[in-house]
Parts: C-alpha cells; sequence; structure tokens
C-alpha cells in the first residue's frame, strides 16, 4: 500500500505523463526521461499498459476479456505488474 493512502483504499493507476512510449505492436518500450531507462512490455504488458489509467480489477477485465486466462490469476499477475511498473517509476497510483 503506497504511504499515505488509507488501508484498504481502492487504487487507479495512471501512466506518468512524461514516459516516452513506442508502440511496436506485440510490445511496448517505455523510456524514462528521468532516469533514462528503458523496459519492455511483451503482448499482455502491452494490454496492461494501455488499460491505464484503470483500477487492477479493470485492467483484469480487458485482459481477460482479450486473453484466455482466468480472472483471479488474471489480476494477480496484473497487480504484479503494476507494483514493478510503481517501482520503477513509470506509473502513479492514487486512491479513488
Amino acid at each position: 500500500m503506497p504511504q499515505g493512502q488509507p488501508e484498504g483504499a481502492t487504487l487507479v493507476y495512471r501512466r506518468r505523463e512524461d514516459v516516452i512510449v513506442t508502440d511496436l505492436n506485440e510490445e511496448v518500450v517505455l523510456l524514462d526521461p528521468v532516469s533514462v531507462e528503458m523496459y519492455s512490455l511483451a503482448e499482455v504488458g502491452r494490454t496492461v499498459w494501455q488499460a491505464l489509467p484503470g483500477t487492477p480489477e479493470q485492467v483484469a477485465e480487458q485482459v481477460t476479456a482479450s486473453y484466455d486466462v482466468e480472472w483471479n490469476l488474471a489480476l494477480q499477475d496484473i497487480r504484479s505488474l503494476l507494483g514493478d511498473l510503481k517501482a520503477a517509476g513509470l506509473v502513479e497510483a492514487h486512491a479513488l
């Protein structure tokens, strides 16, 4: 849970506006202009990125509509990916 967020708060994840994005159809390449770090998200990660802004549950709905994956498993993986993207500074999380 991000600091300063109430326990049990629903988080909305948003892409950081200054991240430079190159869409290569089956993957997306992200460049953080502050750290000058480059990241690559494969097909499902690309879908997650494109589904933002949204809650993990909203993103899971989009992923399960596009891929043959169980919703609970998708949600678990999406939460993990969003945590990684937040730790890398590519997304921000805000309470609803």
